[in-house]
Protein backbone atom coordinates (compact mmCIF):
# COMPACT_ATOMS: atom_id res chain seq x y z
CA UNK A 1 0.00 0.00 0.00
CA UNK A 2 1.35 3.43 -0.99
CA UNK A 3 -0.01 6.46 0.86
CA UNK A 4 0.06 10.06 -0.36
CA UNK A 5 -0.97 12.96 1.88
CA UNK A 6 -1.19 16.71 1.26
CA UNK A 7 -2.84 19.44 -0.76
CA UNK A 8 -2.05 17.86 -4.14
CA UNK A 9 -2.33 14.20 -3.10
CA UNK A 10 -5.52 13.60 -5.10
CA UNK A 11 -4.13 15.41 -8.15
CA UNK A 12 -0.87 13.41 -8.06
CA UNK A 13 -2.69 10.09 -7.80
CA UNK A 14 -5.16 11.06 -10.53
CA UNK A 15 -2.27 11.71 -12.92
CA UNK A 16 -1.12 8.06 -12.80
CA UNK A 17 -4.51 6.27 -12.51
CA UNK A 18 -7.08 5.60 -15.20
CA UNK A 19 -9.84 5.89 -12.60
CA UNK A 20 -11.09 9.43 -11.97
CA UNK A 21 -9.61 9.85 -8.50
CA UNK A 22 -10.97 13.42 -8.23
CA UNK A 23 -14.55 12.15 -8.39
CA UNK A 24 -14.23 9.11 -6.12
CA UNK A 25 -16.53 9.11 -3.08
CA UNK A 26 -14.48 9.24 0.16
CA UNK A 27 -13.56 5.85 1.63
CA UNK A 28 -14.81 4.04 -1.49
CA UNK A 29 -12.31 1.61 -2.98
CA UNK A 30 -12.13 1.62 -6.78
CA UNK A 31 -10.25 -0.63 -9.16
CA UNK A 32 -7.76 1.22 -11.34
CA UNK A 33 -4.94 0.74 -13.80
CA UNK A 34 -1.75 2.50 -12.69
CA UNK A 35 0.31 3.92 -15.54
CA UNK A 36 3.39 6.06 -16.09
CA UNK A 37 3.11 9.79 -15.44
CA UNK A 38 2.50 11.50 -18.77
CA UNK A 39 2.18 8.20 -20.65
CA UNK A 40 -1.05 6.34 -19.94
CA UNK A 41 -0.20 3.65 -22.49
CA UNK A 42 2.52 2.18 -20.24
CA UNK A 43 0.89 0.26 -17.42
CA UNK A 44 2.52 -0.72 -14.13
CA UNK A 45 -0.22 -2.51 -12.18
CA UNK A 46 -3.90 -3.35 -11.83
CA UNK A 47 -4.56 -1.90 -8.38
CA UNK A 48 -7.13 -0.41 -6.01
CA UNK A 49 -7.38 3.24 -5.03
CA UNK A 50 -9.20 4.90 -2.12
CA UNK A 51 -9.51 8.56 -1.13
CA UNK A 52 -9.83 10.10 2.35
CA UNK A 53 -10.78 13.77 2.22
CA UNK A 54 -9.57 16.40 4.68
CA UNK A 55 -10.18 16.75 7.56
CA UNK A 56 -11.53 13.21 7.91
CA UNK A 57 -8.30 11.34 7.34
CA UNK A 58 -5.47 10.09 9.54
CA UNK A 59 -3.28 13.11 8.79
CA UNK A 60 -6.14 15.62 8.62
CA UNK A 61 -5.18 16.31 4.98
CA UNK A 62 -6.39 14.82 1.70
CA UNK A 63 -5.01 11.28 1.58
CA UNK A 64 -4.92 8.76 -1.26
CA UNK A 65 -3.96 5.11 -0.84
CA UNK A 66 -2.93 2.90 -3.74
CA UNK A 67 -3.19 -0.82 -2.97
CA UNK A 68 -0.87 -2.57 -5.40
CA UNK A 69 0.29 -6.14 -5.88
CA UNK A 70 3.18 -7.23 -3.70
CA UNK A 71 6.76 -6.98 -4.85
CA UNK A 72 9.50 -4.43 -4.49
CA UNK A 73 9.62 -3.47 -8.18
CA UNK A 74 5.90 -2.64 -8.39
CA UNK A 75 6.00 -0.38 -5.35
CA UNK A 76 9.18 1.36 -6.45
CA UNK A 77 7.85 2.06 -9.96
CA UNK A 78 4.54 3.44 -8.67
CA UNK A 79 6.35 5.68 -6.19
CA UNK A 80 8.69 6.95 -8.92
CA UNK A 81 5.68 8.00 -11.00
CA UNK A 82 4.18 9.80 -7.99
CA UNK A 83 7.50 11.60 -7.54
CA UNK A 84 7.37 12.58 -11.21
CA UNK A 85 3.87 13.98 -10.55
CA UNK A 86 5.23 16.23 -7.79
CA UNK A 87 5.10 14.09 -4.65
CA UNK A 88 8.16 13.81 -2.38
CA UNK A 89 9.40 10.98 -0.19
CA UNK A 90 7.92 11.07 3.32
CA UNK A 91 10.31 11.39 6.23
CA UNK A 92 10.33 8.84 9.08
CA UNK A 93 7.08 9.18 11.00
CA UNK A 94 5.87 12.07 8.84
CA UNK A 95 2.29 10.83 8.46
CA UNK A 96 1.87 10.43 12.22
CA UNK A 97 3.65 13.78 12.75
CA UNK A 98 1.10 15.46 10.49
CA UNK A 99 -1.71 13.70 12.36
CA UNK A 100 -0.32 15.12 15.60
CA UNK A 101 0.03 18.65 14.20
CA UNK A 102 -3.54 18.57 12.88
CA UNK A 103 -4.88 17.37 16.24
CA UNK A 104 -5.94 13.95 15.01
CA UNK A 105 -3.82 12.23 17.68
CA UNK A 106 -2.10 13.48 20.83
CA UNK A 107 1.56 12.81 21.60
CA UNK A 108 1.00 9.68 23.71
CA UNK A 109 -1.19 8.23 20.96
CA UNK A 110 1.53 9.03 18.42
CA UNK A 111 4.06 7.22 20.62
CA UNK A 112 1.60 4.33 20.91
CA UNK A 113 1.54 4.04 17.11
CA UNK A 114 5.33 3.75 17.17
CA UNK A 115 5.07 1.13 19.91
CA UNK A 116 2.55 -0.86 17.85
CA UNK A 117 4.87 -0.82 14.83
CA UNK A 118 7.86 -1.95 16.90
CA UNK A 119 5.98 -4.36 19.21
CA UNK A 120 7.73 -7.73 19.46
CA UNK A 121 5.29 -9.49 21.78
CA UNK A 122 1.55 -9.81 22.28
CA UNK A 123 1.60 -7.93 25.59
CA UNK A 124 3.56 -5.01 24.14
CA UNK A 125 1.04 -4.79 21.31
CA UNK A 126 -1.96 -4.91 23.66
CA UNK A 127 -0.58 -2.17 25.91
CA UNK A 128 0.20 0.08 22.95
CA UNK A 129 -3.20 -0.52 21.35
CA UNK A 130 -4.85 0.39 24.66
CA UNK A 131 -3.08 3.77 24.60
CA UNK A 132 -4.01 4.37 20.95
CA UNK A 133 -7.65 3.22 20.93
CA UNK A 134 -8.75 4.08 24.47
CA UNK A 135 -6.37 7.05 24.85
CA UNK A 136 -5.89 5.74 28.38
CA UNK A 137 -2.58 7.36 29.36
CA UNK A 138 -3.43 10.79 27.96
CA UNK A 139 -6.85 10.55 29.61
CA UNK A 140 -5.31 9.96 33.04
CA UNK A 141 -2.75 12.72 32.51
CA UNK A 142 -5.52 15.14 31.51
CA UNK A 143 -7.53 14.17 34.59
CA UNK A 144 -4.66 14.88 37.00
CA UNK A 145 -3.64 17.99 35.08
CA UNK A 146 -7.23 19.21 35.29
CA UNK A 147 -7.16 18.85 39.08
CA UNK A 148 -4.02 21.00 39.24
CA UNK A 149 -5.48 23.61 36.88
CA UNK A 150 -8.54 23.92 39.15
CA UNK A 151 -6.31 24.34 42.21
CA UNK A 152 -4.22 26.96 40.43
CA UNK A 153 -7.32 28.86 39.29
CA UNK A 154 -8.79 28.86 42.81
CA UNK A 155 -5.50 29.95 44.31
CA UNK A 156 -5.11 32.75 41.75
CA UNK A 157 -8.66 33.96 42.38
CA UNK A 158 -8.05 34.15 46.12
CA UNK A 159 -4.78 36.01 45.59
CA UNK A 160 -6.41 38.56 43.28
CA UNK A 161 -9.79 39.10 44.86
CA UNK A 162 -9.59 38.20 48.55
CA UNK A 163 -9.72 41.28 50.77
CA UNK A 164 -7.11 39.99 53.15
CA UNK A 165 -5.07 38.30 50.37
CA UNK A 166 -5.54 34.98 52.18
CA UNK A 167 -4.79 31.89 50.19
CA UNK A 168 -7.27 29.03 49.82
CA UNK A 169 -7.47 26.97 53.00
CA UNK A 170 -4.22 25.07 53.47
CA UNK A 171 -6.12 21.87 54.25
CA UNK A 172 -8.03 21.99 50.97
CA UNK A 173 -4.88 22.85 49.03
CA UNK A 174 -2.97 20.00 50.69
CA UNK A 175 -5.76 17.55 49.90
CA UNK A 176 -5.77 18.59 46.25
CA UNK A 177 -2.01 18.27 45.94
CA UNK A 178 -2.04 14.88 47.66
CA UNK A 179 -4.74 13.64 45.31
CA UNK A 180 -2.76 14.69 42.25
CA UNK A 181 0.47 13.27 43.68
CA UNK A 182 -1.24 9.97 44.47
CA UNK A 183 -2.43 9.61 40.89
CA UNK A 184 1.05 10.40 39.57
CA UNK A 185 2.70 7.94 41.95
CA UNK A 186 0.35 5.24 40.70
CA UNK A 187 1.33 6.05 37.12
CA UNK A 188 5.02 6.08 38.01
CA UNK A 189 4.76 2.52 39.35
CA UNK A 190 3.71 1.34 35.89
CA UNK A 191 6.82 2.78 34.23
CA UNK A 192 9.12 -0.19 34.87
CA UNK A 193 6.54 -2.58 33.46
CA UNK A 194 5.72 -0.28 30.55
CA UNK A 195 9.35 0.17 29.55
CA UNK A 196 9.95 -3.58 29.89
CA UNK A 197 6.96 -4.25 27.61
CA UNK A 198 8.47 -2.10 24.86
CA UNK A 199 12.20 -2.59 25.37
CA UNK A 200 12.31 -5.99 27.09
CA UNK A 201 13.39 -7.29 30.50
CA UNK A 202 17.17 -7.52 30.83
CA UNK A 203 17.84 -11.00 32.21
CA UNK A 204 21.36 -12.31 32.81
CA UNK A 205 22.15 -16.02 32.99
CA UNK A 206 25.02 -16.39 35.47
CA UNK A 207 26.86 -19.26 37.09
CA UNK A 208 30.10 -21.15 37.42
CA UNK A 209 31.63 -22.88 34.36
CA UNK A 210 29.86 -25.99 33.04
CA UNK A 211 26.66 -25.64 35.09
CA UNK A 212 24.61 -25.44 31.87
CA UNK A 213 24.16 -21.69 31.23
CA UNK A 214 24.59 -21.96 27.47
CA UNK A 215 22.43 -25.08 27.36
CA UNK A 216 19.73 -23.14 29.19
CA UNK A 217 19.89 -20.30 26.65
CA UNK A 218 19.69 -22.79 23.78
CA UNK A 219 16.68 -24.44 25.41
CA UNK A 220 14.92 -21.07 25.79
CA UNK A 221 15.62 -20.10 22.19
CA UNK A 222 14.82 -23.53 20.77
CA UNK A 223 18.03 -23.56 18.75
CA UNK A 224 21.75 -24.14 19.17
CA UNK A 225 22.73 -20.50 19.54
CA UNK A 226 25.47 -20.91 22.16
CA UNK A 227 28.37 -23.35 21.92
CA UNK A 228 28.07 -26.14 24.48
CA UNK A 229 31.07 -28.33 25.40
CA UNK A 230 32.45 -30.11 28.43
CA UNK A 231 35.43 -27.76 28.40
CA UNK A 232 35.23 -25.14 31.15
CA UNK A 233 35.48 -21.53 29.96
CA UNK A 234 33.95 -22.09 26.50
CA UNK A 235 31.87 -18.90 26.76
CA UNK A 236 34.35 -16.01 26.69
CA UNK A 237 32.02 -13.03 26.19
CA UNK A 238 28.41 -11.99 26.68
CA UNK A 239 26.01 -13.61 24.20
CA UNK A 240 22.77 -11.63 23.82
CA UNK A 241 19.49 -12.93 22.41
CA UNK A 242 15.82 -11.91 22.64
CA UNK A 243 12.94 -14.29 23.33
CA UNK A 244 9.18 -14.06 23.72
CA UNK A 245 8.37 -15.47 27.15
CA UNK A 246 4.60 -15.88 27.57
CA UNK A 247 3.95 -12.66 25.67
CA UNK A 248 6.83 -10.73 27.24
CA UNK A 249 10.02 -9.60 25.52
CA UNK A 250 13.13 -10.72 27.42
CA UNK A 251 16.70 -9.74 26.55
CA UNK A 252 18.80 -12.71 27.67
CA UNK A 253 22.53 -12.46 28.24
CA UNK A 254 24.54 -15.66 28.53
CA UNK A 255 27.75 -14.86 30.40
CA UNK A 256 31.13 -16.43 30.92
CA UNK A 257 31.46 -18.83 33.85
CA UNK A 258 32.83 -16.96 36.86
CA UNK A 259 35.91 -18.61 38.33
CA UNK A 260 39.58 -17.84 39.14
CA UNK A 261 41.66 -18.05 35.96
CA UNK A 262 45.04 -17.01 34.53
CA UNK A 263 43.65 -16.85 30.99
CA UNK A 264 43.70 -13.17 29.96
CA UNK A 265 40.81 -13.48 27.49
CA UNK A 266 38.68 -15.45 29.93
CA UNK A 267 39.34 -12.79 32.59
CA UNK A 268 37.91 -10.16 30.26
CA UNK A 269 34.83 -12.35 29.69
CA UNK A 270 34.37 -12.78 33.45
CA UNK A 271 34.67 -9.02 33.96
CA UNK A 272 31.95 -8.50 31.34
CA UNK A 273 29.80 -11.08 33.09
CA UNK A 274 30.10 -9.24 36.40
CA UNK A 275 29.16 -5.94 34.77
CA UNK A 276 26.19 -7.61 33.11
CA UNK A 277 25.00 -8.93 36.48
CA UNK A 278 25.13 -5.42 37.97
CA UNK A 279 22.96 -3.98 35.17
CA UNK A 280 20.48 -6.87 35.01
CA UNK A 281 16.86 -6.48 36.09
CA UNK A 282 16.73 -10.25 36.66
CA UNK A 283 19.56 -12.71 37.26
CA UNK A 284 19.01 -16.41 36.61
CA UNK A 285 21.65 -18.11 38.74
CA UNK A 286 22.36 -21.58 37.36
CA UNK A 287 23.65 -24.26 39.73
CA UNK A 288 24.58 -27.86 38.95
CA UNK A 289 22.30 -30.12 40.96
CA UNK A 290 24.46 -33.18 40.24
CA UNK A 291 27.36 -31.96 42.37
CA UNK A 292 27.99 -30.23 45.67
CA UNK A 293 28.09 -26.46 46.02
CA UNK A 294 31.62 -25.17 45.47
CA UNK A 295 33.47 -21.90 46.09
CA UNK A 296 32.59 -20.56 42.63
CA UNK A 297 28.87 -21.15 43.22
CA UNK A 298 29.10 -19.45 46.61
CA UNK A 299 30.86 -16.46 45.08
CA UNK A 300 28.12 -16.01 42.46
CA UNK A 301 25.42 -16.27 45.10
CA UNK A 302 27.17 -13.55 47.09
CA UNK A 303 27.60 -11.31 44.04
CA UNK A 304 23.92 -11.61 43.09
CA UNK A 305 22.57 -11.18 46.62
CA UNK A 306 20.13 -8.30 46.71
CA UNK A 307 19.31 -8.64 43.01
CA UNK A 308 16.00 -9.92 41.72
CA UNK A 309 16.98 -13.49 40.93
CA UNK A 310 15.78 -16.99 40.18
CA UNK A 311 17.87 -19.97 41.34
CA UNK A 312 17.77 -22.56 38.56
CA UNK A 313 19.13 -25.90 39.78
CA UNK A 314 20.05 -27.53 36.51
CA UNK A 315 20.67 -31.16 35.46
CA UNK A 316 17.63 -32.55 37.22
CA UNK A 317 17.91 -35.49 34.79
CA UNK A 318 20.90 -36.68 36.87
CA UNK A 319 21.18 -37.83 40.47
CA UNK A 320 20.77 -34.78 42.74
CA UNK A 321 23.32 -34.20 45.51
CA UNK A 322 23.36 -30.39 45.75
CA UNK A 323 22.49 -28.90 49.15
CA UNK A 324 21.36 -25.29 48.86
CA UNK A 325 22.58 -22.75 51.45
CA UNK A 326 20.20 -20.92 53.77
CA UNK A 327 21.04 -17.64 52.00
CA UNK A 328 18.70 -18.55 49.10
CA UNK A 329 15.70 -19.70 51.12
CA UNK A 330 13.74 -16.56 50.19
CA UNK A 331 14.54 -16.85 46.49
CA UNK A 332 12.51 -18.58 43.80
CA UNK A 333 14.17 -22.00 43.43
CA UNK A 334 13.41 -24.18 40.42
CA UNK A 335 14.74 -27.60 39.49
CA UNK A 336 15.20 -27.81 35.76
CA UNK A 337 16.91 -29.77 33.02
CA UNK A 338 18.08 -27.63 30.13
CA UNK A 339 18.85 -30.89 28.34
CA UNK A 340 15.36 -32.43 28.31
CA UNK A 341 13.19 -29.38 29.13
CA UNK A 342 12.02 -30.39 32.60
CA UNK A 343 10.91 -27.39 34.66
CA UNK A 344 11.15 -24.91 31.78
CA UNK A 345 7.44 -24.01 31.90
CA UNK A 346 7.82 -23.11 35.57
CA UNK A 347 10.86 -20.99 34.72
CA UNK A 348 8.94 -19.14 32.01
CA UNK A 349 6.09 -18.45 34.45
CA UNK A 350 8.48 -16.96 37.01
CA UNK A 351 10.18 -14.79 34.38
CA UNK A 352 6.77 -13.54 33.24
CA UNK A 353 5.94 -12.56 36.84
CA UNK A 354 9.01 -10.33 36.91
CA UNK A 355 7.89 -8.71 33.65
CA UNK A 356 4.60 -7.95 35.38
CA UNK A 357 2.41 -7.62 32.28
CA UNK A 358 -0.75 -9.31 33.56
CA UNK A 359 -3.99 -9.02 31.63
CA UNK A 360 -5.66 -6.49 33.95
CA UNK A 361 -2.65 -4.18 34.05
CA UNK A 362 -2.41 -4.05 30.26
CA UNK A 363 -5.86 -2.41 30.15
CA UNK A 364 -4.78 0.41 32.50
CA UNK A 365 -2.82 3.57 31.68
CA UNK A 366 0.86 2.60 31.45
CA UNK A 367 3.94 4.79 31.08
CA UNK A 368 5.82 3.30 28.15
CA UNK A 369 9.07 5.25 27.86
CA UNK A 370 11.67 7.25 29.73
CA UNK A 371 10.41 10.60 28.40
CA UNK A 372 6.99 10.10 29.95
CA UNK A 373 8.51 8.78 33.17
CA UNK A 374 10.83 11.79 33.56
CA UNK A 375 7.97 14.27 33.27
CA UNK A 376 5.83 12.36 35.79
CA UNK A 377 8.77 12.30 38.21
CA UNK A 378 9.33 16.01 37.62
CA UNK A 379 5.70 16.78 38.47
CA UNK A 380 5.83 14.57 41.59
CA UNK A 381 8.97 16.36 42.81
CA UNK A 382 7.39 19.78 42.27
CA UNK A 383 4.21 18.87 44.14
CA UNK A 384 6.24 17.37 46.98
CA UNK A 385 8.18 20.62 47.40
CA UNK A 386 5.16 22.90 47.23
CA UNK A 387 3.04 20.92 49.72
CA UNK A 388 4.94 22.25 52.71
CA UNK A 389 4.15 24.75 55.45
CA UNK A 390 5.01 28.46 55.10
CA UNK A 391 5.27 28.43 51.30
CA UNK A 392 3.80 31.76 50.12
CA UNK A 393 0.78 31.63 47.77
CA UNK A 394 2.63 33.11 44.78
CA UNK A 395 5.36 30.46 45.10
CA UNK A 396 2.73 27.71 45.42
CA UNK A 397 1.02 28.95 42.26
CA UNK A 398 4.29 29.08 40.33
CA UNK A 399 5.22 25.54 41.31
CA UNK A 400 1.78 24.15 40.46
CA UNK A 401 2.07 25.77 37.04
CA UNK A 402 5.42 23.99 36.65
CA UNK A 403 3.77 20.63 37.37
CA UNK A 404 0.99 21.45 34.91
CA UNK A 405 3.62 22.21 32.25
CA UNK A 406 5.45 18.93 32.94
CA UNK A 407 2.27 16.93 32.43
CA UNK A 408 1.45 18.96 29.33
CA UNK A 409 4.73 17.84 27.79
CA UNK A 410 3.63 14.21 28.07
CA UNK A 411 0.52 14.69 25.91
CA UNK A 412 2.04 17.38 23.68
CA UNK A 413 0.28 20.44 25.06
CA UNK A 414 3.49 22.46 25.42
CA UNK A 415 6.27 20.24 24.16
CA UNK A 416 9.35 21.55 22.35
CA UNK A 417 9.89 20.98 18.63
CA UNK A 418 13.18 19.23 19.45
CA UNK A 419 11.38 16.60 21.53
CA UNK A 420 8.76 16.12 18.82
CA UNK A 421 11.44 15.62 16.17
CA UNK A 422 13.22 13.08 18.38
CA UNK A 423 10.01 11.10 18.94
CA UNK A 424 9.07 10.87 15.26
CA UNK A 425 12.62 10.17 14.11
CA UNK A 426 12.25 6.70 15.67
CA UNK A 427 9.32 5.83 13.37
CA UNK A 428 9.78 3.96 10.12
CA UNK A 429 9.07 5.46 6.69
CA UNK A 430 5.36 5.34 5.85
CA UNK A 431 4.02 5.70 9.41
Amino acid sequence: MIRVSGLRAIEAANSICDANVRELPPRYMERTKVHFFGDNSRFIDDALVVVFCAPNSFTGEDVVELHCHGGGVVGKMVMNQLFAAGAVQAMAGEFTHRAFLSGRVNLTQAEAIGNIVHAKTENALEAAANDLVRDSLAGEIRRIRGQLIELAAELLADMNFSDDNADIPRVRLAEGLRGASSGLEKLKKTSNIGIILQEGLNATIAGAPNVGKSSLLNSILGQERAIVTDVAGTTRDVLREQANILGNLVNFADTAGIRPTDDHIEKIGISHAQEQIKRAELVIVVLDGSRSLNAEDERILRETAGKKRIIAVNKSDKEQILNLPRSVENDVILHISAKNGTGMDELYAEIAKVCGGDENLLKQPIISNSRQKQQVERAIAILSDVNKENVPPDAVLSEIEGAIAALGEIIGENVSEKIIEEIFSKFCIGK
